[in-house]
């Protein structure tokens, strides 16, 4: 089973959230609820789709170990 590192962004349209793989960051999407398109973007993040799959997945990685670090 492989693995993808998402994150989450909110449809512009109907509100609902989503989980976005980051390889389609910068990109258009379509919202799985109300099949509106816009393009994929980190809000956290507003120059994300301009970096490479592999810095993301080093920024998911860091986010995930400081959130296992603050739950012990």
């Amino acid at each position: 089973m492989s693995h993808c590192t998402l994150f989450v962004q909110e449809c512009p349209t109907c509100s609902r959230t989503l989980e976005i793989r980051i390889d389609h960051l910068g990109k258009g999407v379509y919202c799985e609820h109300c099949g509106a398109g816009f393009v994929a973007n980190d809000a956290q993040n507003p120059s994300a789709e301009k970096l490479d799959a592999e810095t993301l997945l080093s920024r998911a990685e860091k986010l995930l170990s400081d959130t296992q670090s603050m739950s012990r």
